[in-house]
């Protein structure tokens, strides 16, 4: 109860933070995404269930409040010099909760580089330098909360960590190659069985090379769009496929039955399974 009660506060949390990301950029949709939020609270299943997923939800919308104020807000210098702190230190946290977290940030990195090809001297005579200074104080405080952290993590005692057990990053990329893309049972009972990290690493690149020589260039491609077309059909993110959240006992009769069969049946609905 304890991990539901910080769960439910996380999401919540993180449904504030996106209200005031709107309110940033448009005030008039503010009424929009208080029904888009309250909707998705009542019916998402991950408010359920306490997971890296849910927790890691108000880090990232926090960092993108960050980046709408100091990007794209009216707001004087000094608050956006102090919003860029705070969300170049969220963005390091988010990556240790989950690393996938920081991919909003890399969208947001790319398409901010196209922009400086647009002509729009006004714009960037007048915000260049306000602009300049608050990407300083986000990269720096990105890298010092990194530092922290990453010593904070390798020092701790209060708990025991088996570092053999790490997965390293080249094995989410094996397992993103398999099968639909999501988890696959077999190359992570493979990491469990290698003891080492070298060997965990020689046996994921051994089976991307398969995997690419099997697909090929346009079979690989062909897999991508497959793929996304999972990762965004419903927004449950594979709820009915992998893992076992949705297949705990319901109950028979009453309200509390209509309510798990509907959500369930649903959910199968629209994932096409």
């Amino acid at each position: 109860m304890l991990f539901d009660n910080i769960n439910l506060f996380l999401v919540d949390l993180s449904a504030v933070f996106n209200a005031l990301i709107v309110a940033v950029l448009d005030r008039r949709k503010i009424s929009n995404v208080l029904y888009i939020q309250s909707i998705w609270l009542a019916l998402f299943p991950m408010i359920l269930v306490p997971y890296s997923d849910t927790w890691v939800l108000p880090f990232v919308s926090l960092y993108l409040l960050s980046y709408c104020i100091v990007f794209h807000s009216k707001f004087n210098g000094i608050l956006r010099v102090f919003l860029a702190i705070i969300g170049g230190s969220v963005l390091s946290a988010s990556y240790f909760i989950k690393p996938s977290a920081i991919i909003p940030f890399i969208a947001i990195f790319l398409v901010e580089i196209l922009y400086l090809f647009k002509k729009d001297d006004r714009r960037k005579k007048k915000y260049a330098f306000i602009i300049l200074i608050s990407s300083l104080f986000f990269i720096v405080s990105t890298g010092i909360t990194y530092r922290y952290l990453q010593n904070a993590n390798n020092s701790e005692t209060y708990m025991k960590i088996d570092r053999s057990r790490t997965m390293p990053a080249i094995h989410f990329i094996s397992m993103g190659m398999a099968g639909d893309g999501g988890y696959n049972k077999e190359d992570n009972l493979a990491m469990a069985a290698r003891p080492s990290k070298k060997e965990k690493v020689e046996y994921s690149k051994r089976k991307i090379n398969q995997r690419l020589a099997r697909m090929g260039i346009f079979g690989y491609i062909k897999f991508l769009f497959h793929k996304q077309n999972k990762n965004s059909s419903d927004g449950s993110f594979a709820w009915l496929i992998e893992g076992h959240f949705m297949s705990a006992k319901v109950a028979s009769k009453g309200l509390k039955a209509f309510c798990s069969k509907f959500c369930i049946s649903e959910w199968q609905t629209f994932s096409g399974f």
